[in-house]
């Protein structure tokens, strides 16, 4: 073999062996992931939610039409101090108060109270009987991002042992760093290995459920940072669980006789 044919050769085999240490970094990866993550997710949403109570109308207080000084308001989608509110965002204030006594008032005067009844009941009854169960289903993002930063940056600011309850040393602290790089790729994430999870049905982002199933939350995961020896690691996990719903965390993991366990989860931010 010639000289230039070594040397293609041995640029072939080193993209090889990188590639196949990188498919078995991402394996290890998604394997922390599945280990523990129904852990880090828990069995709460696994409860079936009862049914709404009917809606009953109510009276308002004649007191509930003043407008109690406060530290500033919305004007215009505007925040004002209460120092800079003019006469006319005053009278606004009023009129929008009035508005909504009178519209309340006329509701509760023009209420069906004998459906109300009827409809009290037979949410009474509905209570005593066993729901049919649906499908649990957790939407997921179709890649494990990248690059927390801005989300883990206050962990950094405030010092390890101000956002978590122990102090964090050595490999934990230096794997939290390596959440915020920004060289780090993406990775998809392979669905096969997460068809389900403990009691949970997962499912892609924009999965349309069906009747039988109840999406509860839509889960985004980080890269999975991992020390060299290959037994802790940590990785960024939120939830959004509705409107104005969700709560991110760092997660640490470590290798056992049992499996990938997680020995931390720590709330990083809530909503």
């Amino acid at each position: 073999m010639d000289f230039s044919a070594m040397k293609y050769f041995l640029l072939f085999l080193l993209i090889v062996l990188g590639f196949s240490c990188q498919t078995g970094h991402e394996n290890i990866e998604l394997t922390i992931i599945k280990s523990t993550l129904p852990e880090v997710v828990g069995p709460r949403h696994y409860m079936e939610p009862p049914p709404a109570p009917p809606r009953k109308a109510f009276l308002p207080d004649s007191s509930e039409l003043r407008v109690e000084p406060d530290l500033g308001v919305f004007v215009d989608d505007q925040w004002v101090s209460s120092d800079s509110l003019t006469e006319e965002d005053n009278l606004k204030r009023v009129l929008e108060r009035k508005k909504w006594f009178d519209s309340t008032t006329l509701a509760y005067k023009t209420f069906d109270w004998e459906q109300y009844q009827k409809d009290s009941i037979e949410w009474a009854n509905s209570l005593d009987f066993p729901r049919p169960k649906k499908r649990v289903i957790l939407k997921i993002f179709d890649s494990l991002i990248t690059n927390q930063k801005k989300r883990i940056k206050r962990v950094s600011n405030l010092g390890f042992k101000e956002v978590f309850e122990v102090e964090l040393k050595g490999e934990f602290a230096e794997l939290l760093t390596q959440l915020q790089d920004s060289t780090i790729s993406p990775i998809p994430i392979n669905f096969q290995n997460f068809s389900s999870l403990g009691g949970y049905q997962i499912r892609v982002e924009n999965y349309q459920p069906t009747d039988e199933e109840r999406v509860v939350a839509t889960l985004v995961l980080s890269r999975v940072a991992i020390n060299e020896e290959r037994t802790k690691a940590a990785y960024y996990y939120q939830e959004f669980c509705g409107i104005l719903c969700g709560y991110g965390y760092v997660v640490f993991a470590e290798l056992t006789t049992n499996g990938w366990k997680v020995i931390g989860k720590n709330m990083v931010w809530i909503s």
